[in-house]
């Protein structure tokens, strides 16, 4: 069996030191305005060759770019990890960085360059970018043991973070420049710094948490200032707190041409609340309908288009994903593939939206089985980032 280092396995090292709390938790917490199905929406599934079909095996689609490529990783029959990148229209090429043992793909940008990170074979984890041409250059920052690189803008300035040693120093942030020089960043007194989503003027999202565990959100502007802030409602405790949404291994874009910024807020009970934070800093917080109420749950937005629209998923009362859009007026529109599982964590979970409003993300079937979807707008309509 190979050897391989997942982005589950990743976040849960990085609990394991008591950093962040759950790692892809699904759910979300009840609210208000109404939910519907959109009778516009035709839903498109796909599978890469090779992807397994056992339990938790199978594809995850990661990001889209405007043009409607595709990127993200597939699980093989050994559970082993790969990259994925597939054409508007349809192909298929399948990639791994030289040395991989473990490829997790996570956002492409306009010109199709693709960002992520891989493990090698003593499970030391390196970013990667790999040009539309498919040329790989390896993204380590200087003095680093682990770097994962996260987010890609149109100008090809990269995000992310790195640790100076396996979990024992870090995480820091970085921002890697187009002409792939590098500055590191992280909040003064912080245990720890994650750059996730940089948006085209260069402005950075992501989380940090202090030394008691808490977490908190950020935004480093583009003249390096960094601003934190909590959402309403957050709590204060270890593993609860504000997070930007690092955890959804997607290619999201948390954060808007405008520097509006969304994510969610984990109380003291446990319960995920999702918040919008605008340009100005006025946060708003909200819960998706038709969600579950326990601990553990509630709603996990991760991307946000240029108007102020905000995608994500919630889990139900009967414990399964649905996907979600949030209208800057505060209507919901589920997302749902037909066919998708009702079993316990199975349904839909949608990763990113593009600008002509076309989404993709993962569905998991009857058997916890992941498949790729496109969800396209009959009236193509538009979402501008």
């Amino acid at each position: 069996m190979t050897n391989h280092i997942s982005f589950y396995q990743f976040c849960s090292a990085i609990r394991r030191k008591g950093a962040l709390a759950l790692c892809v938790a699904l759910s979300t917490l009840a609210g208000l305005g109404a939910s519907a199905r959109d009778p516009r929406a035709t839903y498109i599934t796909f599978d890469v060759p090779g992807a397994g079909t056992g339990y938790a095996q199978g594809t995850v689609p990661a990001s889209i770019s405007p043009a409607g490529a595709i990127t993200g990783y597939y699980t093989d029959a050994d559970y082993g990890y790969h990259g994925f990148l597939r054409a508007p229209d349809g192909a298929i090429t399948i990639f791994d960085p030289s040395g991989s043992t473990g490829t997790l793909p996570l956002c492409v940008n306009p010109a199709g360059a693709i960002v992520g990170f891989y493990s090698d074979e003593n499970f030391v984890n390196h970013g990667f970018l790999r040009a539309p041409g498919g040329k790989f250059t390896t993204i380590d920052v200087p003095g680093a043991q682990n770097t994962a690189a996260w987010c890609i803008n149109p100008a090809g300035a990269i995000t992310g973070y790195y640790w100076n040693a396996w979990m024992e120093d870090g995480p820091y942030g970085f921002l890697r420049a187009p002409n792939g020089s590098y500055t590191t960043f992280s909040v003064p007194g912080a245990a720890g710094t994650m750059g996730i989503g940089i948006n085209p003027e260069g402005a950075i999202a992501g989380t940090y948490w202090d030394s008691s565990g808490v977490m908190h959100g950020l935004m480093r502007d583009v003249h390096s200032k960094i601003t934190t802030f909590d959402a309403p409602g957050a709590g204060s405790s270890s593993d609860t707190g504000t997070d930007v949404g690092w955890c959804c291994g997607f290619g999201f874009s948390p954060i808007n041409p405008a520097g509006a910024i969304t994510g969610y807020a984990i109380d003291s009970d446990g319960w995920f609340r999702g918040f919008l934070r605008d340009p100005h800093g006025r946060i708003t917080v909200f819960g998706a309908p038709g969600a579950g109420t326990g601990s553990d749950q509630g709603t996990l937005p991760y991307d946000i288009t240029a108007d102020g629209m905000t995608m994500g998923y919630y889990l139900s009362a009967d414990n399964v994903n649905h996907g979600f859009l949030r209208a800057p007026d505060g209507t919901f529109t589920e997302i749902y593939v037909p066919g998708s599982g009702t079993g316990f964590h199975q349904g839909t979970i949608p990763a990113i939206i593009n600008p002509a409003g076309v989404i993709t993300g993962t569905w998991l079937d009857e058997n916890t089985v992941f498949h790729g979807f496109l969800r396209i707008l009959r009236d193509e309509e538009c979402h501008r980032r």
